[in-house]
């Protein structure tokens, strides 16, 4: 009775050994809970071997101590567990280590963007604005006088364009409109008119004679 019970217990302890995770307990956490159960069933049943000790503890190791498991495996003579558990948290602390360069070389990368964000988000408000009022100043002082730019003109006592006269060189009415031409016209008028008034009054006299 008591045998069968002491083998039933060794094959769950076992049991418990071959599915044993590190997960995310330290390795010397880790390694005392399998030093622990390797220990029960050496008082149970026979003592386990340093290569299935050392399988056991590999197996049960997460993927960042791929790199160092592959050579342990590979040894042709057998480490103790003394061996094994100062190679363990050696290896773990060299993770630590690059871990922590790894997030200060992130924080610092993540720091430079931030800063250069911030300065093209404040190049970017700056610029656009000067820039128009720049190429506005710029168009205004290359077209004065363009249509855009000038404002209608709604005021009556404006003065108006004044024509030139090319008879008299006075202002305010063509050669059309001129004075002068009139006054030409009724002169002109008045010598013809008078001329037959005169050669009329000739004729009349000559009949009376």
């Amino acid at each position: 009775m008591y045998a069968s019970k002491s083998r039933t217990q060794a094959m769950q302890l076992k049991e418990e050994l071959t599915l044993i995770q590190r997960e995310t307990r330290s390795i010397p956490d880790y390694l005392h809970s399998v030093k622990a159960l390797a220990d029960e069933i050496a008082l149970i049943d026979h003592p386990i071997s340093d290569d299935d000790l050392t399988l056991y503890i590999l197996n049960g190791l997460c993927y960042d101590f791929r790199e160092i498991a592959a050579p342990i495996r590979a040894q042709e003579t057998s480490l103790a567990f003394e061996e094994l558990h100062d190679i363990l948290v050696g290896h773990e602390g060299y993770l630590r280590r690059l871990e922590l360069k790894t997030q200060q070389l992130v924080a610092s990368a993540n720091l430079s963007y931030r800063n250069k964000g911030n300065s093209g988000a404040c190049n970017q408000s700056n610029g656009p604005y000067k820039a128009s009022g720049s190429s506005r100043s710029h168009g205004q002082n290359r077209n004065p006088q363009s249509p855009s730019n000038r404002k209608p003109n709604n005021n009556p006592n404006q003065r108006r364009y004044q024509p030139k006269c090319q008879l008299c060189d006075r202002m305010g009415h063509t050669a059309k409109y001129c004075p002068q031409l009139k006054s030409s016209d009724v002169t002109v008028n008045c010598a013809t008119t008078s001329k037959q008034q005169d050669h009329k009054w000739l004729l009349d006299s000559a009949d009376h004679e």
